[in-house]
């Protein structure tokens, strides 16, 4: 600034130089001093309030407000390797993940019983590659902790683990953020973003998913899983605002409208989310110097004291990659629809064996003029049908609609098609019987004459599926001489999600 003053005044005081040129000259010096004190200003002040977090960019990212930053920041969590994991690498709280670190499993068979639960390939597949990225994530955010990344200029500052940076995939290597304000920008961190560390940990564990944010990541999961064959099977399932006591390791947990993803796992200081939070908008060079801290970048955050915010409580989504067998929900997932929102999940073990139905006893009022209905998810409402007509299977109904397995109070008799996909996935399910199982699928069946000549009565015929066979077998109960025909069978109860 002193040469600058020295040449005004040259300018002004000079007898060598005519009146026209000192203006031309004095103007350019002008314009000079405005942008050397605009360039200071944008290096040593705080943003300017049009430059905050609503403001556009042009590059797909996730970040929060500096305001939910700070929450953030206020719930953060140093998480060791110790707090999840044994010293042999096995979890301290296993529900997701089961299969040892380092362990090799040859997939010979269809079915594998691994710690006494039947398995699926696609079941141990997926609780490989899982228990991949739960390691991964686990010593990436312990390098907050134990890593320092040293000073590299005064664009390259120092600084702990990997930082917050907007939309960078490439945590590997120190790099200015591709897109957020101009002071967010000017510096090259080692770091991400949350979901640019869901895709890593993608990426590390063989899933070669696409670029996407928070809000496209359960769709580019699912096709970048149908991509794979040793995927084949694995499904990725969103469960919605799904109870807290519902979680398991290595889901999912998604804030939609504030953008923010991460990976959950329970540990010795409680439920955590791993993630990489921080503001693209930093409004000062302490905000931003914050993306670097020790409190944003890659790293765990308490999930009680998550969910303790209003919003924050009640603002989410469980995104789960599920294979067919899986304990959920109450019990063992058995078919999952083209919504990758809902299925049907079946109790852990019959409800009665070789129960036998009351043959029927006919009835000449509307006790059983319409049938109950055969599709997926009509058994529900069938077996409320079933109790509320009082009919010949009324017991066989209340066995399932009492059950409360896994505190639930949502399960019912299978309609037919319920059953059938049951059957499909018996030998992962388990725990089947060789003879009939009873559906709550039933229709009318008139005998115009019981009584006499036009003296009619109707009679329930209820469906049962052999689970020796897959065959199919429907009998109407009428006694016609008082033996019992409707045949002895077992009672597996479901529920819908």
């Amino acid at each position: 600034m002193a040469d600058y003053n020295n040449v005004f005044w040259y300018l002004v005081l000079s007898k060598n130089i005519d009146v026209k040129n000192k203006f031309s000259f004095l103007i350019c010096l002008i314009f000079l001093l405005f942008m050397q004190s605009a360039c200071k200003r944008h290096d040593e002040s705080p943003a300017s309030p049009t430059d905050d977090f609503n403001a556009t960019l042009n590059i797909a990212g996730d970040g929060l407000s500096p305001e939910d930053a700070d929450f953030m920041d206020s719930i953060s969590v140093d998480i060791s390797h110790d707090d999840i994991f044994f010293s042999d690498g096995t979890p301290k709280y296993p529900d997701a993940a089961i299969i040892q670190q380092g362990e090799k499993v040859q997939f010979t068979n269809p079915i594998l019983t691994t710690l006494g639960t039947n398995k699926s390939l696609t079941a141990l597949a997926r609780d490989l590659l899982i228990d991949d990225m739960w390691v991964n994530v686990v010593e990436l955010s312990a390098e907050k902790i134990f890593v320092t990344h040293p000073d590299d200029g005064e664009l390259s500052p120092k600084h702990m683990g990997y930082a917050y940076s907007y939309g960078q995939r490439d945590y590997g290597h120190r790099l200015p953020p591709p897109d957020g304000n101009l002071l967010h920008r000017k510096y090259s961190v080692f770091g991400t973003d949350c979901s640019g560390l869901m895709i890593n940990l993608s990426r590390n564990a063989g899933v070669q998913i696409s670029d996407c944010i928070s809000i496209t990541f359960e769709g580019a999961l699912r096709q970048a899983l149908a991509k794979k064959t040793a995927y084949t099977g694995m499904r990725v399932c969103n469960l919605g605002a799904l109870s807290p006591d519902q979680f398991k390791n290595c889901d999912y947990i998604i804030w939609p409208g504030k953008r923010h993803i991460g990976m959950l796992s329970n540990s010795t200081k409680g439920w955590v989310v791993f993630s990489s939070h921080g503001t693209p908008v930093p409004l000062s060079l302490q905000d931003q110097m914050n993306n670097w801290g020790p409190k944003r970048g890659v790293h765990a955050i308490s999930l009680s004291k998550a969910l303790s915010n209003p919003y924050w409580k009640t603002g989410y989504q469980i995104v789960r990659i599920v294979a067919i067998g899986d304990q959920m929900l109450g019990g063992s997932l058995f078919y999952l629809d083209n919504t990758n929102q809902h299925g049907l999940i079946a109790a852990t073990q019959d409800q009665s064996t070789n129960y036998t139905i009351p043959h029927d006893i006919p009835e000449t009022g509307n006790v059983t003029t319409t049938g109950n209905e055969s599709a997926i998810y009509s058994g529900l409402t069938n077996t409320q049908k079933l109790i509320s007509s009082n009919t010949a299977a009324k017991g066989v109904a209340l066995l399932c609609s009492n059950y409360k397995g896994g505190g639930y109070s949502d399960w019912y008799l299978p309609s037919s098609l319920e059953l059938a996909e049951l059957y499909k996935q018996k030998d992962i399910v388990g725990g089947f019987l060789s003879n009939y199982y009873a559906s709550s699928t039933w229709i009318v069946n008139p005998d115009p004459d019981y009584y006499g000549t036009g003296k009619g009565a109707t009679f329930i015929a209820i469906s049962f599926l052999n689970f020796s066979n897959g065959s199919s077998y429907s009998v109407d109960g009428n006694a016609r001489g008082g033996a019992p025909v409707y045949p002895p069978s077992n009672i597996r109860a479901v529920r819908k999600f």
